[in-house]
């Protein structure tokens, strides 16, 4: 199983010390991106996903804001494969 994060940040240092883990090193991508522009989506190989898991910044000073990007990002999702199981936290 391989995991791709996909984030309009860079990694923070917990991010880069797991990416740089000889144990996950075929196993897990960071994409730099937006999960709202479908050239992303396909950097990510979004179509190729057996499921999709959204977290939001639980942090944000913009709680409403995160949650709106998070919907707009899963009908941009939708939009390119139905099939594949979106879960939003």
């Amino acid at each position: 199983m391989q995991v791709v994060f996909l984030s309009k940040r860079e990694p923070d240092e917990k991010m880069k010390a797991l990416l740089l883990d000889p144990f996950f090193d075929d196993k897990v991508q960071y994409v730099r991106g937006s999960l709202t522009k479908e050239a992303d989506l396909v950097k990510s190989r979004y179509s190729t996903s057996n499921a999709v898991f959204i977290l939001s910044d639980q942090f944000t000073p913009e709680p409403q804001r995160a949650d709106m990007q998070a919907l707009v990002g899963i009908k941009c999702m939708k939009d390119l494969n139905t099939d594949i199981p979106i879960f939003c936290q």
